[in-house]
């Protein structure tokens, strides 16, 4: 089981997917929202490749104003449901099934202005870049928060932070372009 950390919901737990995704580690999240917290209350997020959901409901339960949750595994996509519902966060979440790599197909779904993005996808699977251009696609701009297991390397962002926690590295960058 996964643990909320902060905000309302502290000490929850949380459903994970069986054996489909790798979870953020809570002291991964636990620094993360330590670095933002401040940022979060009343924006919009987005969890991108979000496994459990536990990026986009930790910012729920400080205060994020509405969590989007894109997920393409179907097991992964019905968690993420469940937990919104033991959290009480059904109407704030809006909870997407679908490749994140057809933008297409979900980008009328999106219908807020999204501050923040979490971006933690399946390590060595895809390459940044591409990530990165499906954003653009989607018109999103804002925080950019990227977990990987290797420095990004040639990121032509801003870069505001960069972490490494154990084997995980988390970049900070605004994605401003268009």
């Amino acid at each position: 089981m996964l643990k909320i950390i902060s905000g309302i919901k502290k000490n929850t737990n949380i459903e994970q997917p069986s054996s489909v995704t790798r979870p953020t580690m809570q002291r991964v999240r636990k620094t993360i929202f330590d670095m933002i917290f401040k940022e979060v209350k009343g924006k919009n997020v987005l969890d991108c490749f979000a496994g459990s959901g536990a990026m986009g409901f930790e910012a729920l339960s400080i205060g994020a104003r509405k969590a989007y949750f894109i997920e393409n595994d179907k097991s992964a996509f019905h968690v993420i449901k469940s937990n919104a519902s033991k959290l009480s966060f059904n109407d704030k979440s809006v909870i997407i099934n679908v490749d994140f790599f057809k933008p297409q197909t979900f980008k009328h779904l999106i219908k807020d202005h999204i501050d923040i993005i979490f971006i933690d996808p399946p390590y060595g699977k895809f390459r940044h870049e591409d990530i990165l251009s499906v954003l653009n696609e989607l018109g999103i701009k804002g925080l950019c928060i990227f977990e990987t297991n290797e420095m990004l390397e040639n990121l032509d962002y801003h870069i505001l932070n960069l972490k490494k926690i154990s084997d995980k590295y988390i970049t900070f960058f605004k994605n401003f372009t268009s």
